[in-house]
């Protein structure tokens, strides 16, 4: 099964709660954040990215696997 996402490039928030938004958002690159000023962002000097190989299982029943920029059902 192959999913396919369409991306209408609509500003939105970042973070939908209340309460995340005493989350820490750093060193990422926010593109079509309607509330980017709301974080402070900071440690743009280091590389912008994973620092570990994502790795896991996720679905209702662990049915899709993620390893790295790749997904496939299990």
């Amino acid at each position: 099964m192959k999913l396919a996402v369409a991306m209408f490039y609509q500003s939105r928030p970042l973070l939908r709660s209340k309460e995340s938004h005493n989350a820490v958002i750093e060193n990422n690159r926010l593109t079509n954040v309607s509330d980017a000023d709301r974080y402070t962002n900071d440690g743009r000097t280091r590389p912008i990215g994973l620092e570990e190989t994502l790795s896991f299982e996720c679905g209702v029943h662990g049915e899709f696997k993620v390893d790295g920029w790749k997904t496939c059902q299990k």
